[in-house]
């Protein structure tokens, strides 16, 4: 039996997170509940005259590149802290190795009794308590919060391991969620940024079943989010659910951006990949939504050199980033993940792995593009108004989130905000500049953002 130790004196601990930001809302919530136990959180500026006896890694392996990190981050961490009991957790803990504790993403929510059981720690509160910890979700920055609503995924792409390491899906019912986001919001939590493995398949699997777009507008409707935006979005959803486009073309508080599950542009390569999409529907449907709000911004995930990736069929994705347009890309090289069809396509010998060197070209292919519509982009936003969330003092003023997701550093003069409180509050900023891939913009004489009052709703 191990000897109890008793978190009256609190034992500390450090969380550390590599991958989606569904991990980020999960190591968030995790965090919260060791917190809520008697544990001790070390804030960064303190970790190098501080040891914490818990470190907390939340593991990625959508590629073998995250998955690499995993391991490294464990064998940094050890060598850092050789006193610390390490914990990983998620979806690449059972592959990498030297953790004194592995946590699968089944268990991952009941990571604070198995760790507790494991190293013998007595918390202050019973274990009924357990439930009354709040589901997942992480403060991202000030203002903003993940919001886990939706695990799992059942599409089965043939380069995806997460089916394999997240399960099937599975939603938060709608109350809780909403029990959730009120929480926040009386925390002044601004913005809601709503995250899952598969967002599309949101309340297919509840009884009675229900829509993403109808839980976005209950979101509206029962809660007083001043802004609520998305993780990302499977592309075939917008255009197979017109009510979910015009819901974020006409209600203000919904975000301006899409971020895309894109992966290719070239419908050859999709259907290799075993993607659904319809580029010439999600075209038309993006130029509709860049029609009516032309400060939309679409951000893409793209995956390159797929093993059947020709040279045409990458000229096809450069084309279709051009012509949405992409603004920003999260541009990743295919690497093979065990127990995909892609993987067992290539150890047959029907597909074969592209050189490293081809891949490396076409993800700086990519990024010069988006770079270049960046550019683009910005200068159609000088002098214009957008609404922006201030997330953080830097020099010589704030870095702000505007509503469509782009990055905007403000000058700061005192006089024109009367020394208000800024960070976490939402201004109209006039936009007045751009460079590398952030906007420059200075304070409208429009003051704080304001909003029409809401009767504050309960959690039901």
């Amino acid at each position: 039996m191990p000897n109890n130790k008793n978190i009256l004196t609190p034992l500390t601990f450090l969380t550390y997170t590599l991958g989606c930001r569904v991990n980020q809302a999960e190591i968030g919530t995790i965090s919260h509940r060791l917190s809520a136990f008697g544990f001790q959180e070390i804030p960064p500026a303190l970790l190098l005259s501080r040891s914490p006896a818990l470190v907390i890694i939340n593991t990625c392996a959508v590629t073998l590149k995250a998955e690499k990190e995993s391991r490294k981050a464990i064998h940094h961490f050890k060598r850092l802290y050789p006193k610390a009991k390490i914990v990983a957790i998620g979806c690449a803990a059972k592959l990498v190795k030297d953790a004194d504790l592995v946590i699968s993403n089944k268990e991952k929510m009941k990571s604070l009794k198995i760790i507790t059981a494991k190293f013998g720690y007595q918390t202050k509160k019973s274990e009924s308590d357990y439930s009354l910890i709040p589901k997942s979700y992480s403060l991202t920055s000030s203002g903003r919060s993940l919001v886990k609503i939706q695990e799992g995924c059942d599409q089965f792409c043939n380069y995806c391991i997460v089916p394999y390491l997240r399960g099937k899906p599975k939603s938060t019912l709608p109350r809780e969620i909403i029990c959730q986001i009120n929480k926040l919001v009386d925390q002044e939590i601004k913005e809601i940024i709503l995250c899952g493995i598969n967002l599309s398949l949101y309340g297919l699997d509840l009884t009675p079943k229900t829509t993403l777009t109808a839980l976005i507008k209950k979101i509206l409707k029962e809660t007083k989010a001043e802004r609520i935006s998305l993780s990302s979005i499977e592309p075939e959803f917008l255009y197979q659910n017109l009510e979910f486009v015009e819901l974020f073309i006409n209600q203000p508080r919904l975000a301006k951006y899409f971020h895309l599950a894109l992966q290719s542009g070239s419908q050859e390569n999709l259907k290799q990949m075993g993607r659904k999409t319809d580029l010439n529907k999600l075209l038309k449907t993006v130029r509709f939504l860049g029609n009516k709000f032309p400060e939309f911004a679409f951000r893409a995930d793209v995956l390159v050199g797929f093993p059947t990736e020709t040279e045409e069929n990458f000229k096809e994705t450069l084309d279709f980033i051009n012509k949405a347009p992409i603004t920003f890309a999260h541009v990743f090289p295919f690497s093979t993940r065990p127990g995909t069809p892609a993987e067992k396509m290539i150890k047959s010998g029907k597909w074969h792995d592209l050189p490293n060197k081809i891949k490396k070209e076409r993800v700086k292919k990519i990024m010069d593009l988006t770079k270049s519509i960046q550019e683009q982009e910005a200068k159609n936003f000088i002098g214009k108004i957008l609404p922006c969330l201030i997330t953080r003092k830097i020099s010589g003023g704030y870095e702000a989130i505007a509503n469509n997701s782009w990055v905007v550093h403000i000058s700061y003069r005192p006089s024109s905000v009367n020394r208000r409180i800024l960070i976490g509050k939402e201004f109209p900023i006039k936009i007045t500049g751009y460079s590398n891939g952030v906007c420059a913009g200075e304070f409208s004489s429009g003051g704080l953002v304001n909003y029409k009052s809401r009767q504050e709703p309960g959690c039901r």
